[in-house]
């Protein structure tokens, strides 16, 4: 238990890092490292751990702790421009874990080798299609939000337009975060289990 909530802090301050690196954006939106962040969470916690970890940032934001991007906080940021993306952290746990935590099992022990050998080649490709899932997901969360929301609510702005906002500047960074995400994600994984398995045997 007292793991699991240093699971949980420990993420909160990945997350909240991820937003105080920003660089500025035309527009009201900035560009942080949260998403590259919400990578890192996503491939090294438990579904659970990672939920957790981004209720409590959104939590804390709302009691005005600055872990928002520009070191802010309060109602006003989630109902501000950035508020979907936020929102979006917590669907992108579901989409990742659906995709990119799925486990292939051999059912007869004659292709055993054969299902390791295919589910090794295979976990890679479906960790990086569920990282570009989760992101297209809280990209969509953050447009939908920014048109329905925060420009005006009785829909001023159709999808299509809010995405030259929302989408459009963001994709090359998008892009390089989620290679970056991917790389970085597998090598904390690995040296993370490789710890603990050490720890273990110890005890």
């Amino acid at each position: 238990m007292i793991k699991k909530i240093i699971h949980i802090c420990l993420g909160t301050l990945v997350l909240a890092a991820g937003a105080w690196i920003t660089i500025p954006a035309k527009g009201d939106i900035p560009i942080t490292l949260q998403t590259f962040a919400m990578l890192i969470l996503l491939r090294c916690m438990m579904p659970l751990e990672c939920f957790g970890s981004v209720a409590v940032y959104i939590i804390l934001g709302l009691f005005g702790v600055p872990v928002f991007s520009r070191f802010t906080g309060g109602m006003q940021v989630l109902m501000g421009p950035t508020g979907g993306y936020i929102l979006g952290f917590l669907l992108m746990i579901p989409v990742f874990s659906l995709i990119g935590g799925l486990w292939i099992k051999p059912k007869h022990e004659e292709f055993e080798d054969l299902s390791r050998v295919f589910n090794i080649l295979t976990i890679g490709i479906r960790i990086f299609l569920g990282m570009l899932l989760a992101v297209c997901v809280c990209y969509l969360a953050g447009t939908i939000w920014y048109a329905k929301v925060y420009v005006n609510g009785d829909g001023a702005l159709t999808l299509r337009e809010a995405a030259k906002y929302t989408v459009r500047p963001f994709i090359i960074p998008e892009i390089i975060k989620l290679i970056a995400g991917y790389f970085v994600s597998r090598f904390l994984y690995f040296w993370g289990n490789a710890i603990k398995y050490a720890f273990d045997r110890e005890e």
